[in-house]
């Protein structure tokens, strides 16, 4: 009927025949540019499309060096190779990601280029200094080290220098993973915030890290010597030792609104004016954890919060050192849960501040009576070994000696968040007897430990 209407009465049928063909072709081209058109501009693709294709970069040389050409899609410094700060470039100029970054296992990436001078403060991007993080990357360390150059100087003056930059900034947006590498001699000096901010790592709002069988250490700033964090982070298996800071979070500074969660770890030798081991402001939540021989000049020998949340499951604090106590809290907002832990042999006390704001379930022990909910033991009774790595783990770990009180103390072998916890921080099996113990080791009393000493130069 339709071709019918078409059709010219006095037209020659096979004329009108083809006429009618091309009109056809024609409708179908229109009808199948329509539908592609909706297609792409309003109907949801069912697959994924990534901004940019994820890219892979193996660092080849440990010279400092600067990409050639930023975005072209190939690491590579003005002599063609391909260095730690020009694969940041390139993964940054990309955007997008996750790229990787590849590290030659066991080697040592100095950082030394501040050609703009004034240190992280003066920044022209990750051309110089600081390695910037902008876009999705991980790094596979393969047990190398990274740091600054030890020639270059570090004075916290609030007077940026040439040569004083952390060595991590992750930039909001930003979404860094570390994993198997060794972040040293980072210096975070200048004036005013953030360049005083975070003397290995800072994380700025809207950023994210994750750390994983890492070490931070021998880093300084005047807040967060190892670690400021305004955004996300997540530790596990990684040590925090014997970082400064001038004045909060020796080794970590949770700021407000911030979040941070560390499991399987040792937070250790740190030193600040408050908050020797850790400052928290922010929401922090430590599972299967050693805290231990931090100090603080002022408050928080092991962690001070000041309006923050803290929520400890299987933590071992101990031998922590201050004016006050080993917990501070400092505000009187705080909302502090600790279950299954230990905190003991701390000087002066363990537990300190606004204590009513401690809420214990489970089964903790502490060497004093200074800690709401706590069961009290003697430091004999209570039976620590000292801090050192106890096989089968990689991280630093009290280990409890026969007949310690937390053996076989726990209940109800779970987290704050009734989650099982299977697995002590050096990943042996819970419980090894009746019942799981309390704090971040579990005895096992058929094995003998024997120390392996880690030293960082």
């Amino acid at each position: 009927m339709i071709w019918h209407k078409i059709l010219k009465h006095d037209a020659h049928p096979e004329s009108d025949t083809k006429g009618c063909r091309k009109n056809r072709i024609k409708a179908r081209r229109v009808l199948v540019v329509v539908a592609l058109a909706w297609l792409l501009t309003v109907a949801p693709l069912p697959w994924p499309v990534p901004t940019v294709m994820a890219a892979t970069f193996t660092v080849n040389t440990t010279n400092d060096t600067a990409d050639a050409n930023p975005g072209d899609g190939v690491c590579a410094d003005s002599a063609g190779r391909c260095s730690l700060r020009a694969a940041v470039m390139e993964a940054n100029a990309l955007g997008g990601g996750p790229h990787t970054i590849v590290l030659q296992a066991g080697q040592t990436y100095t950082l030394s280029k501040d050609t703009d001078g004034g240190g992280h403060q003066t920044d022209s991007g990750t051309d110089n200094d600081d390695l910037d993080i902008t876009s999705t990357i991980i790094m596979q360390g393969n047990g190398a080290t990274i740091h600054r150059d030890q020639s270059l100087s570090c004075t916290l003056n609030k007077t940026a220098q040439t040569g004083e930059f952390r060595i991590f900034e992750v930039k909001s947006g930003g979404d860094l993973t570390l994993d198997s590498v060794t972040v040293m001699h980072g210096c975070a000096d200048g004036s005013g915030n953030p360049a005083l901010d975070g003397g290995g790592i800072y994380v700025a709002s809207g950023g994210k890290i994750r750390i994983a069988n890492s070490t931070i250490a021998l880093n300084s700033a005047d807040f967060g010597g190892g670690i400021r964090n305004r955004g996300t982070v997540l530790i596990t298996n990684s040590t925090i030792s014997r970082n400064n800071s001038g004045f909060s979070g020796g080794g970590i500074l949770v700021d407000p609104g911030s979040t941070m969660v560390i499991t399987g770890s040792t937070i250790s030798e740190n030193s600040a004016e408050r908050g020797g081991g850790i400052a928290n402001s922010g929401t922090l939540t430590i599972t299967n954890s050693t805290i231990s021989g931090n100090s603080a000049s002022v408050l928080g020998g092991a962690i001070r919060t000041i309006d923050g949340e803290l929520h400890l499951s299987f933590v071992t604090i101990a031998s922590n050192t201050s004016n006050s106590s080993a917990i501070q809290v400092s505000g009187g907002l705080e909302v502090i849960n600790i279950k299954n832990s230990v905190v003991g042999n701390n000087t002066n006390t363990n537990c300190g501040g606004v204590v009513s704001r401690i809420s214990a379930t489970g089964a903790n022990l502490a060497t004093d009576g200074s800690c709401p909910g706590f069961t009290q033991v003697t430091s004999a009774q209570l039976n620590l070994g000292p801090l050192q790595v106890n096989p089968p783990g990689s991280t630093a770990t009290h280990a409890l000696l026969a007949g310690s009180a937390a053996v076989d103390a726990v209940t109800d072998c779970a987290d704050l968040d009734g989650n099982t916890v299977a697995q002590d921080q050096r990943g042996v099996t819970r419980p090894q007897g009746a019942k799981c113990d309390a704090g971040a080791f579990e005895f096992d009393g058929f094995r003998l430990y024997l120390p392996l000493v880690l030293r960082m130069q």
